[in-house]
């Protein structure tokens, strides 16, 4: 039994980092999508842009950070998502 607590408490841990990014970063939820598959798109979205500024090794800077300057300078966001060469 202590087993299975220790899964299912590690497996929370995660899926609550990665929800508090979500949410904190885009607010995911106060969305408001409901229309077809809306909410299931966006979220794909928001995921993907999270992955993407994640695997970028250019700049030594903090996740939220790198979301900021994705948003504040074009050529590092174009950069994340791989329409310019380092």
């Amino acid at each position: 039994m202590p087993h299975i607590l220790c899964v299912s408490r590690i497996h929370w841990a995660v899926e609550n980092g990665r929800h508090w990014y979500l949410d904190a970063t885009f607010n995911e939820d106060a969305s408001q999508l409901r229309q077809r598959n809306a909410a299931l798109n966006f979220s794909f979205l928001r995921r993907l842009a999270i992955n993407l500024i994640r695997t970028d090794s250019s700049r030594a800077l903090s996740l939220p950070m790198k979301h900021k300057a994705a948003a504040w300078h074009p050529d590092y966001h174009a950069q994340v998502l791989s329409l310019q060469k380092i």
